[in-house]
């Protein structure tokens, strides 16, 4: 872990939206209505950066955390909860992840 590198945190928060169902086509009409969706938050504090990450329709998945993260090039460390879409760091390549 380096200076230019520093670990950065990850958590997930609900939001009540007014929106469509998810899965809806574009050219579909159907009623709007509240839904809860999901929105990711990634922190850096070493860099003094704060990301929010809202993925397909505020969908909790694996692929909204690899969406997120998919640029990073260095080895570097995320520190998450033991929530499932986080587990795909467990094989220890470029990102580790350190569960609380």
């Amino acid at each position: 872990m380096t200076e230019r590198n520093p670990p950065f945190h990850s958590d997930e928060s609900t939001l009540q939206l007014l929106d469509v169902p998810v899965g809806t086509k574009e050219d579909e009409e159907v009623p709007m209505h509240y839904y809860i969706r999901w929105i990711f938050d990634f922190i850096a504090p070493g860099s003094g950066l704060t990301q929010y990450w809202f993925y397909d329709q505020g969908r909790r998945t694996q692929e909204a955390v690899e969406g997120y993260v998919k640029d990073v090039v260095e080895k570097t460390y995320l520190h998450t909860d033991g929530a499932k879409m986080y587990e795909i760091y467990n094989a220890a390549g470029i990102i580790m992840r350190v569960a609380c």
